[in-house]
């Protein structure tokens, strides 16, 4: 959005260029390829954190290694906007940030203040580093030349300006400033394709130097307060620019842009604050979210040197360079179109070209094209069908596995545009986007374009920018793979994940209500909420807008809690052997047989008396590396190595080395500071002395604890595919995570006159016995509380009404058929991984699955797109439990289990599919979506 006359005079002309100077920096082969999007800090000033994480994580998907910050100089909020940047960064790792100077917009920047800046944030861990400097760029400022010898002097930076303006002959005069240059020369001039002749020239000019190339989808600008009105092409730009990326291999790609809205080339998500005055005529509901469909499978091609059009197999093996969210394979649909044909209405004065720039001017319908542009990717040779309206469709020939690119006139059409990939005359995948019209708004062509594509993006949604607690887009469950992996890395134990869950709903805009508080007159119809207990169990839920007491409670529960090895109340044991020790007691099934020879550490949380206020605090604790190990005993040594283990006297940890003992002189141990009689006494000292440090602490402040090791590998995933998920404690954080997902994807506009709950229960292991527990009054108590609140006349009856008209979905994960171990399935009841949530049943009532709640469920899943699968005990094995029957039971409510597959139940650590924890958010979303009009069906019951 900034002043481009000069600039791309200079962008278009021919010229020659000159001998180049024998660079400085030199781009090695081996070195690492970028990918970076063009970010415009203006357009982000209302922003939140939240929205920082979700576009960097939008981006992060999309194999897009960071963002180019532009910063203007008359900006009073750039320094607060680019600081939430950076946070977020440095939050989520893996993305890093440059900062790009705007000199074409409001004029120079004063040297000290680029200088403090640059130095502010380049010792970030999110900075990006290029040959071991920060990077730094500007947009213009060929008036500053200068300025960045000691620019370049004070920060250490390695300078890639965007000086386009000199053109690739000019530049060769500052190589005694810049290290590397990026050019704004990314679109065609006329009613031409773009070519590399003008990255071919700067290339040449740089003389080794890095490149970096410029990339984007489209162009149209209708801002008359700027004198911008004209288009150039960008049609199929967006499929050929990157195959010409592949082709030229520069040290840097840049995408103009991810949210310049005004210039109509944004491919990040709308936030309506950002939009510069005038141009939410043409941006409004012009998603271009889909343009990031397929961008991992180009920019992972580009880093390997690879085209796009080979086998799955091998671009598969590009995974590498994202490995937090690796590329999916399945079929895949990108495109995109205007919606007014060029002859449906007025031009409102757009030209094709920009004449005020010496462009000659063209019909805007000759630049850009009445098509539809289609990208595919295809796992095998496929027909492409495009169908516009009831029009006979256009069928085309994806000839090769990989990605096939092909464009289709309108020829007068008009109507819905039909996408599908046929395969053996079967429809393998198909999407419709909205109608191709001649009644233009206000009568006016919109010349922007609307991008489609299945899978659909995770939030297609034009948003405002209010946080957003709904998806109204369909569920991808690769989505959510690498982020449940996360989430079970970052949060080990109970306190952890019950932490991490509220923090996530306060950030969705739900309200924390204490146990202790009066809830009535609090409670709002569209409201969302959120309730702890003991810091180990939580309950959320979002009230209807059209919520009435009485109405039923759609409920999703499970449990938090994991098998584990809880520190016993004095964890200090005398050394043996040489060895020190740390004295625990099994949580349920922990210090099984899977337990031995593991790296385990350590975590909870710890009650701290403040001196100052002398309020008990809790503080939650985890160490980053393995403490502890429970050591077999070799096989050599014959019966003693083998079962069965006596876990108090054979499975105690050890977790460092002691031989004092042995030396006269060291028995006496160093004075660790703390005091008789404080609990950290009754600990071991060096395990109190951690802690403390860890939490920064007095430890003769520590009051208790609550501590448990655990397995310290991350969970992640495996498979020659990646298409598994290793990890520890999968039950029942598995279920939980999804129901959570769920709840918050939901959009407020479903099923509005029920109230959504998602339970979260400690104990469930050990019988759910506490107060914790799910055979505590928790959930009932939250679901009298809600009535109540919203009850003119409270009482057994409405009561009564609303536990007869609400569902739980008890989810708890459940055995995947181990393809070892067939005999101990039963036939037609054996769940696989990656397929779908499994409905458990039981004829003796361990579960709480009948006909009319597997009905009801069968109908979500119908309407979801879900698939369901069946689990069944063998007549001569045990059935486990659940939280279902307690809970049914005591409160009144009809209820089904139905969970989540997963081989290895109850080992320290397990195995469940990839799309698995998407699957279960799909389900549970569509449970959350449709149980008000699904439940009308089963009014009878």
């Amino acid at each position: 959005m900034r002043p481009l006359k000069r600039l791309l005079r200079r962008v278009h002309a021919k010229e020659k260029h000159q001998e180049s100077t024998p660079a400085s920096v030199v781009v090695a082969q081996s070195e690492p390829r970028s990918v970076f999007a063009h970010f415009v800090v203006g357009n982000a000033v209302t922003m939140t954190p939240e929205q920082w994480e979700f576009d960097i994580i939008e981006a992060q998907k999309a194999h897009i290694d960071g963002f180019a910050l532009n910063v203007g100089p008359q900006d009073s909020y750039t320094d607060n906007v680019v600081h939430k940047a950076f946070a977020a960064a440095e939050k989520l790792g893996n993305f890093s940030l440059f900062l790009s100077f705007d000199y074409g917009t409001a004029g120079p920047w004063p040297v000290d203040r680029v200088i403090n800046t640059v130095n502010q944030y380049k010792c970030s861990s999110a900075h990006f580093y290029y040959q071991g400097k920060p990077l730094v760029s500007t947009f213009e400022g060929t008036q500053s030349v200068d300025d960045w010898p000691r620019i370049k002097n004070a920060t250490g930076c390695i300078f890639v300006p965007t000086w386009t303006s000199l053109g690739p002959s000019g530049i060769t005069n500052t190589f005694h400033v810049v290290d590397g240059a990026f050019s704004w020369d990314a679109w065609p001039v006329g009613a031409d394709n773009k070519d590399t002749t003008s990255d071919e020239a700067w290339v040449k000019a740089l003389a080794g130097r890095p490149y970096m190339m410029p990339v984007s989808p489209w162009f149209y600008t209708n801002l008359p307060q700027w004198q911008k009105n004209w288009l150039w092409r960008g049609d199929d730009l967006w499929h050929y620019r990157w195959q010409q990326v592949m082709e030229m291999q520069p040290a840097f790609v840049q995408i103009i842009s991810w949210n310049d809205y005004g210039e109509t080339h944004y491919i990040g998500p709308i936030y309506e604050p950002g939009i510069p005055e005038g141009a939410a005529n043409y941006v409004s509901n012009h998603s271009h979210d889909a343009w990031r469909e397929l961008l991992p499978h180009y920019i992972d091609a580009y880093k390997t040197r690879n085209g796009t059009n080979t086998t799955t197999h091998r671009m598969a093996g590009t995974n590498v360079h994202n490995p937090k969210y690796p590329a999916s394979y399945g079929e895949k649909i990108s495109y995109w179109y205007r919606r007014n044909p060029s002859t449906s209405g007025s031009h409102s004065g757009t030209t094709g070209n920009n004449p005020a720039m010496g462009q000659k001017e063209l019909n805007p319908g000759q630049v850009s094209q009445d098509r539809v542009f289609v990208t595919v990717l295809v796992t095998a040779p496929s027909v492409v069908q495009v169908q516009i309206g009831d029009h006979a469709p256009t069928v085309l020939r994806a000839c090769t596995a990989g990605i096939n690119h092909f464009s289709v006139p309108f020829n007068g059409q008009t109507g819905p545009v039909k996408v599908a990939i046929m395969r053996g005359g079967h429809e393998i995948a198909a999407t419709t986007g909205p109608a191709i019209t001649e009644q233009c708004v206000d009568g006016k062509i919109n010349w922007n374009a609307v991008t489609f594509a299945i899978p659909q993006h995770s939030n297609m949604a034009y948003r405002s920018a209010a946080p957003s607690t709904a998806d109204n887009g369909t569920i991808k469950p690769e989505d959510f793979s690498q982020p449940y992996c996360d989430f079970m890395a970052d949060n080990p134990t109970i306190f952890h994940a019950v932490n991490a869950f509220a923090k996530q709903l306060e950030q969705h805009g739900y309200e924390q209500l204490p146990e202790r508080d009066v809830w009535t007159g609090r409670l709002k119809r569209g409201g969302k909420y959120y309730v702890t207990r003991n810091s180990s169990s939580l309950i959320a839920f979002a009230v209807g807008s059209e919520y009435q007491s009485g109405n039923g409670h759609a409920i999703v529960a499970g449990h938090v809690d994991a098998l584990t090895a809880k520190l016993k109340p004095v964890s200090k044991l005398p050394n043996k052997a040489g060895y020190q020790q740390l004295a625990v007691a099994p949580y349920a099934g922990g210090l099984g047989k899977t337990w031995w020879d593991r790296d385990l550490s350590i975590g909870g949380r710890v009650l701290v008396r403040d001196k100052k206020t002398g309020k008990v605090e809790s503080k939650l604790v985890k160490l980053g590396w393995p403490i502890a190990r429970i050591p077999t005993l070799a096989e050599h040594f014959g019966a003693p190595s083998q079962e069965p283990f006596n876990k108090e006297t054979q499975m105690v940890p050890i977790i460092g080395i002691d031989n004092s003992d042995l030396f006269e002189e060291q028995k006496d141990a160093p004075a660790s500071g703390i005091k008789a009689g404080t609990f950290a006494a009754s600990q071991s000292p060096k395990l109190a002395t951690v802690i403390s440090k860890e939490l920064a602490v007095d430890p003769n402040h520590i009051l208790n604890w609550e501590l448990e090791l655990y397995d310290s590998q991350h969970a992640q995933l495996g498979g020659l595919d990646k298409d598994l998920i290793f990890a520890g404690r999968i039950d029942d954080k598995l279920c939980c995570y999804a129901a959570q997902e769920a709840l918050l994807a939901s959009p407020d506009s479903a099923s509005p006159g029920v109230v959504k709950i998602v339970g979260m229960f400690d104990d469930e292991e050990i019988g759910s016995l506490l107060r914790q527990g799910a055979r505590s009054n928790l959930l009932s108590s939250v679901m009298e509380r809600i009535t109540e609140a919203f009850a003119t006349n409270y009482g057994p009856n409405v009561l009564a009404q609303t536990v007869a008209n609400s569902f739980l979905v008890s989810s708890d994960v459940c055995h995947a058929v181990n393809p070892n171990f067939l005999g101990v399935y039963l036939e037609n009841h054996a769940p696989r991984l990656n397929v779908g949530v499994a409905v458990s049943t039981d004829s003796n009532g361990h579960m709480t699955t009948d006909s009319v709640s597997h009905a009801l469920l069968s109908r979500v899943a119908e309407r979801s797109g879900s698939t369901l699968q069946l689990f069944q005990i063998r007549n001569d094995s045990r059935s486990g439990g659940t939280i279902g029957p307690m809970t049914s039971a005591r409160i009144g409510m009809r209820s089904i289990d139905a969970g989540i597959p997963q081989l290895s139940m109850h080992s320290i650590r397990a195995t469940t599919g990839s799309l698995d924890p998407g699957l279960g958010v799909k389900l549970f979303k569509g449970f959350f979506d449709h149980y008000e009009e699904v439940d009308k069906e089963f009014a009878d019951f």
